[in-house]
């Protein structure tokens, strides 16, 4: 593979980055000012009239936001695994773990500091309380998404519980190369495939809700893993699935339109999505209609956003909801006041996650680069 080739194309990483963690903005944002409505399903669309505000709060593109999560586990999957390939299917695994150590726990640890102590209550709270020190000792070893009570997995805030997962499927990397060479990644894939499906399905019709067991790490393998599926052939060359756009937009229209059946909607968009990123990355990873000069400013917009995309995710779920709060007890024009519970939190919350990644992110990065520059060099001499 031709590297000029190949950097521009990664090119698409940060983009994607960026449009992955405004769809988790804009879906908690809908959240926040969501109006008091029940959604479109197929239960009530029969019986109850269905106005503006319900097709709104159902189909709004802010409404699909949560798959931002996938979206990103799919490129963590991609971005691991070509790196890997890249070296020459080399795995140092303390290399490997000391690089992600510094990517994802200083920035994490530094936030997660910041809202245990926010103000006196809430740092009494997770001292002195039994839940609270639950809370604060399963944040800290990343294992709170195991826990099956919503005051621990979501005490803190409620965006950690992906990062602990995200980190888990780092421990399963070995495995995965494991499985991958006993009997090569298209079998592992269809294998983790059919564990999604069985063990959705077991929790779908037996109506468990169980937080620990529905952010169990293992029912995300196969997001990742096709992240990693896509990056696998496009080092070699070989599109993953050659499906035509008209049909692209078929699938997106059919998953849209899915959202009627909302309980099963529920379990089965995780997967559905990252099926969809997964066949849209692999077409943009082979055309060539990145920054064109139409768009390059937007382009570029958004990868500055992907950039620190990182600590957007880490901080702007408790910031926006407080400026959110904050901003609904003005007494002003409802549209402007919508307006401005947008862009207000958003500029602000970007600001901040920009200087975070300045200041944190990369000092952090540049500490694990001069670890790992010495690990190796010990073991070459």
């Amino acid at each position: 593979m031709k590297s000029s080739s190949s950097a521009h194309q990664l090119e698409l990483f940060d983009l994607l980055r960026g449009v992955a963690i405004l769809l988790v903005f804009g879906y908690h944002w809908h959240i926040h000012t969501l109006t008091d409505s029940f959604p479109v399903t197929s239960q009530f669309i029969f019986n109850e009239p269905i106005n503006f505000t319900k097709l709104y709060n159902t189909f709004s593109p802010l409404a699909f936001g949560h798959v931002g999560v996938q979206l990103f586990l799919v490129i963590s999957g991609f971005l691991i695994h070509y790196s890997y390939l890249r070296k020459g299917e080399i795995f140092d695994g303390r290399e490997f773990f000391s690089r992600r150590f510094w990517r994802i726990y200083p920035p994490y640890i530094l936030v997660l500091l910041f809202f245990v102590s926010i103000n006196y209550y809430q740092s009494k709270y997770y001292l002195t309380d039994p839940v609270g020190r639950e809370s604060l000792f399963s944040h800290l070893f990343m294992i709170h998404n195991l826990s099956g009570d919503s005051r621990i997995i979501f005490g803190i805030n409620s965006s950690f519980w992906s990062i602990a997962l995200e980190v888990q499927l780092y421990l399963l990397y070995p495995l995965f190369l494991y499985l991958r060479k006993k009997w090569n990644i298209y079998n592992l894939c269809w294998v983790l495939f059919i564990w999604h499906i069985v063990s959705i399905s077991y929790l779908y019709y037996t109506q468990s809700h169980k937080l620990s067991e529905i952010a169990f790490v293992a029912h995300s393998w196969i997001i990742w893993a096709l992240g990693a599926l896509v990056a696998e052939n496009y080092y070699h060359q070989k599109r993953t699935l050659k499906i035509s756009d008209p049909a692209i937009l078929l699938c997106i229209l059919l998953f849209i339109v899915s959202k009627v059946f909302l309980n099963l909607f529920a379990y089965l968009s995780f997967l559905l999505a990252a099926i969809l990123f997964t066949i849209i990355i692999d077409r943009l990873l082979f055309s060539s209609f990145l920054y064109h000069k139409k768009y390059q400013r937007i382009e570029k917009f958004i990868v500055y956003i992907g950039l620190c995309s990182y600590s957007v995710y880490l901080i702007h779920q408790p910031i926006l909801g407080t400026l959110i709060d904050m901003i609904n007890t003005l007494n002003v024009n409802y549209y402007f006041r919508t307006l401005l519970s947008l862009l207000l939190p958003f500029s602000i919350i970007f600001s901040i996650s920009y200087l975070l990644y300045l200041f944190v992110e990369l000092k952090s990065i540049q500490v694990g680069y001069f670890i790992s520059s010495k690990v190796s060099k010990r073991k070459r001499v």
